[in-house]
């Protein structure tokens, strides 16, 4: 079970890490599906984000009244994802003086939602359940945007809400050339440190165009991120094919290291 940047953040609000599962082999790709608009995929998720935090949740142990933002919208987008018949998306919102976030989580549509974090937390910790297990409930239909969606849901699924420290989960998938060149614009524009021009040259001369191949009874996805924390970064993926898509492993390598020099 991989662990998500939503899950990285809270770590850092002070709870505990999951540990990666152990590395797969290399890869001998059997077949490399043809490109799709990846990148409309990531903006039209992006897209769904609600802005502002509602003031009923800026407190510890918020309970939602159900007029907040409902995750299950990202299918709309994700159309080559679904939720595991009889499951739903949810989350309840931890919130503390360091920061807040949402922490999402699978439920069946039949079971009501854990009223806080304090009763999400509790039913967690007594059933020994992962933070992160909603991805074991989310279903690809076997294509290679499918898993490509998989995986950008890992990382973008749990960046709305974010208050305080929360907010250094940033991260965005850039699939193409436009992309780059257009947070490179937005870095400056903001008033934030620019790429230095060899670190410029760099990210021009990174591959954007994400990599989907089916190996055996796996896939490896490999895309580029960008952070304002650490830079532009390779990311690959290992998933099972079959339902429940296990994430086996995840390798990050930056590429070309930025940071803004705000501190949280």
């Amino acid at each position: 079970m991989i662990m998500n940047r939503t899950l990285l953040v809270f770590c850092c609000l002070g709870a505990l890490a999951l540990p990666l599962l152990a590395c797969s082999p290399s890869p001998s790709p059997t077949s490399i599906p043809a490109s799709t608009n990846w990148q409309q995929t990531v903006d039209a998720l992006s897209a769904l984000n609600p802005g502002g935090i509602p003031e009923h949740l800026q407190q510890v142990d918020a309970v939602r009244d159900g007029t907040e933002f409902d995750p299950n919208r990202y299918f709309s987008v994700l159309t080559h994802l679904s939720m595991e018949a009889g499951y739903v998306l949810d989350y309840v919102y931890y919130y503390d003086g360091m920061g807040g976030l949402p922490m999402l989580y699978a439920r069946p549509a039949d079971q009501a939602p854990y009223e806080n974090y304090a009763a999400y937390s509790a039913a967690v910790d007594n059933t020994g359940e992962q933070r992160s297990s909603y991805l074991e409930h989310v279903r690809t239909d076997g294509t290679a945007e499918g898993f490509f969606e998989l995986v950008v849901l890992s990382i973008n699924g749990g960046q709305f809400y974010l208050f305080w420290h929360a907010n250094y989960n940033d991260v965005q998938v850039v699939c193409n050339r436009d992309r780059m060149e257009g947070i490179v614009s937005s870095l400056e524009e903001a008033g934030n440190l620019p790429l230095s021009e060899d670190a410029l040259l760099e990210a021009r001369a990174i591959d954007y165009t994400p990599v989907i191949e089916f190996v055996g009874d796996t896939v490896r996805v490999r895309i580029i991120t960008f952070s304002m924390w650490t830079g532009f970064s390779e990311e690959i993926y290992i998933l099972d094919r079959e339902f429940p898509h296990q994430f086996r492993d995840v390798e990050y390598k930056v590429l070309v290291p930025y940071d803004c020099g705000i501190m949280f």
